[in-house]
């Protein structure tokens, strides 16, 4: 299968900061069914703006390529003894999508699996990014997510979405400590989930999630804006060791953060692609921003 990250679905207590936050970033803020949605491409409702008290995620959705893939998913999670719900027609109209199905991983992260993604006529063109966002075949980003136990997290995705592991990274924390990390892809981006298992309970569904830009120049720019804007950047600009990914974290209205990125790595082809191990988050940089 080649599933995409598709959507996201936030619910949020400050509408008009996430609002403010999307235009720094060069994203485009659009009204469908009277839900705000942050324009990413050619995608109607890339990220989906929820008001409510939660601040987290509600859904994260991936696009299937046809009813084939679509059904294959369904069949997988049958077979693996999930239980999921389809959506009903209000939801699917929400979603701006032809139908879906809802499901949770093992540590009730809410996934859904998606058909016919609705499309703009006319993309959207950002003078602040000119350069646009690195999304058609790798999708539109992905999600940092806690888990409370990787491998089951893994063997999870790996038996009901085909992913596969792109490589992992135990990063220490503190003697005879460290962060477990497994970064799966279900196509050519590095990864469109990781997930992390830290010690203590984790305050929101996921840590992170990101936005490739095409360019460095972009990101540099939107990173300065950022900082002029008084938005509180929570890691300053940095490498990672195993995407490549140049890039920099804001902190959400909702608490989470977004990473905005750069020069990713794709995973174009799973036979010759070597799964490595890692033990720092970064190459350089990534600094708390009080540093």
């Amino acid at each position: 299968m080649t599933l995409k990250v598709g959507y996201l679905g936030f619910e949020v207590s400050d509408l008009a900061a996430w609002e403010r936050l999307g235009g720094l970033l060069g994203l485009g803020v659009a009204q469908h069914d009277g839900i705000s949605c942050l324009l990413v491409d050619d995608y109607a409702r890339r990220v989906q703006l929820l008001e409510g008290p939660g601040d987290d995620l509600v859904y994260m959705g991936w696009e299937a390529a046809d009813l084939a893939e679509f059904d294959a998913v369904r069949a997988r999670l049958d077979a693996a003894g999930v239980p999921w719900t389809e959506g009903d027609a209000a939801g699917a109209r929400q979603r701006g999508v032809q139908r879906y199905l809802a499901f949770r991983d093992p540590d009730g992260l809410p996934l859904e699996v998606a058909l016919d993604l609705e499309r703009l006529a006319t993309p959207p063109v950002s003078e602040l990014v000119p350069g646009g966002f690195v999304t058609g075949d790798a999708g539109l980003g992905h999600i940092a997510a806690p888990s409370s136990d990787y491998r089951a997290s893994s063997d999870f995705l790996r038996a009901v979405l085909d992913a596969r592991v792109s490589d992992y990274i135990f990063h220490p924390l503190a003697p005879n400590l460290t962060a477990d990390c497994v970064f799966l892809h279900t196509g050519p981006r590095h990864h469109s989930i990781a997930y992390a298992q830290m010690p203590g309970p984790a305050p929101k569904r996921l840590h992170h999630f990101m936005l490739e830009a095409a360019s460095i120049v972009d990101v540099g720019r939107a990173y300065d804006r950022l900082r002029a804007a008084g938005e509180e950047l929570t890691m300053q600009l940095g490498q990672h060791p195993n995407d490549r990914m140049v890039s920099f974290y804001v902190r959400t209205p909702s608490g989470f953060s977004l990473e905005l990125g750069w020069g990713g790595v794709r995973v174009d082809d799973d036979a010759t692609w070597q799964i490595a191990e890692y033990h720092n988050f970064s190459l350089w940089g990534h600094q708390p921003a009080a540093a």
